[in-house]
């Protein structure tokens, strides 16, 4: 599925961008398949962003995570895991 605002993610080497959706409906619906069509009408609940430093081979080589909750972006927490 291809969401219009995510040109630039879709392309860069060094972000990777996962989409979380409210999958309540889906949980409910006995026999339901997940499919595009089915995910379409989920609301999204959240993002996680990951951001790369390096390529993996390199010692150096870093990963920042950036979690977003919907309803909550006046509250931030950060890690620094080493």
């Amino acid at each position: 599925m291809v969401i219009p605002w995510s040109g630039k993610w879709q392309t860069d080497e060094d972000k990777l961008t996962f989409i979380v959706l409210d999958g309540t409906p889906l949980a409910s619906a006995e026999g339901a398949t997940i499919s595009p069509e089915s995910l379409r009408g989920l609301p999204m609940i959240g993002d996680v962003n990951l951001f790369l430093k390096g390529t993996p081979d390199e010692e150096e080589f870093e990963v920042e995570a950036e979690i977003m909750v919907a309803g909550a972006r006046s509250r931030a927490w950060v890690f620094d895991v080493h």
